[in-house]
C-alpha cells in the first residue's frame, strides 16, 4: 500500500475488502459482563442448525435475572412471602433484597458475610451496600454452602458485615446494581481456595 495514503483512505480501503465466509469461523458476542454467546458462521446461514441459547453469566454462580425482589422490613423478623418486584423500591425505606443463583461449577462454594448487593447512584456515584443475611435452599434450610448445580435464594439486609442495622434506600433516582461474592471453593481433604465474583445487575429506579 503506498505510504502517501492518509489514515482515512487506508481505513476506507480496508473496509472495502470483503471478509471471506468460513462456515467454521466463530463469532462471539460480548459486553462488559463478559462473553454472552458464541456461534459458528455456518449456523447463521444454514437454517437446519439450532441457534444456541444466550446465557447471562460469567463465573461459577449463575444469576437468574428474572428473580429479583425486595421485602419491606424494619428488623430481621420479616415475612419472606411479602415479595415485591425489585425494580421500583421506595426511597428512604428499610428493606431486604432477594436474588436467585445457581452454582454451575463442579466445586462446592461457601459464601462469606462480606457478600453484598450494592446500589450505585447514576447521578453522583453514591454506593449503598446490603450485606448477606442468609442463603436459603430448596428445602427451606439456611446454609452458606452451595452444592454444584444447586439453586438457592440469597437474602441481603445488613448495612455492615457484622449485622448492625437493616439497610435503607436513599434518595429517589436511577441506580445500578452490583453483586459481589466472596468465599471459598471447598475441595477434597478439607482443603479450600479463595473465591470471588462480581456480577453487574440491572438498573433500579427508586421512587
Amino acid at each position: 500500500m503506498p505510504a502517501s495514503l492518509d489514515p482515512v483512505t487506508i481505513i476506507s480501503l480496508l473496509e472495502s475488502i470483503p471478509t471471506p465466509y468460513a462456515s467454521t469461523s466463530t463469532i462471539a458476542a460480548s459486553t462488559e459482563r463478559g462473553v454472552k454467546s458464541t456461534i459458528e458462521e455456518g449456523d447463521l446461514v444454514e437454517n437446519d442448525q439450532p441457534v444456541p441459547d444466550t446465557e447471562f453469566y460469567f463465573g461459577p454462580l449463575k444469576l437468574d435475572f428474572e428473580e429479583f425482589y425486595y421485602i419491606e422490613t424494619t428488623d430481621e423478623d420479616y415475612d419472606p412471602e411479602a415479595l415485591n418486584e425489585g425494580w421500583n423500591p421506595l426511597a428512604h425505606t428499610s428493606l431486604v433484597w432477594r436474588i436467585n443463583v445457581t452454582n454451575i461449577d463442579q466445586r462446592i462454594i461457601t459464601l462469606s458475610k462480606y457478600c453484598c448487593l450494592t446500589l450505585i447512584n447514576n447521578a453522583g456515584g453514591t454506593q449503598t451496600p446490603w450485606y448477606l443475611e442468609r442463603v436459603e435452599h430448596e428445602d427451606e434450610t439456611n446454609s452458606s454452602t452451595i452444592m454444584p448445580q444447586e439453586t438457592v435464594s440469597i437474602y441481603y439486609i445488613w448495612n455492615h458485615p457484622t449485622k448492625m442495622n437493616v439497610q435503607s434506600t436513599h434518595n429517589s433516582g436511577q441506580y445500578r446494581v452490583m453483586l459481589t461474592f466472596f468465599g471459598t471453593f471447598d475441595l477434597q481433604d478439607n482443603k479450600s481456595i479463595p473465591y470471588g465474583q462480581t456480577i453487574p445487575f440491572e438498573a433500579v429506579l427508586i421512587n
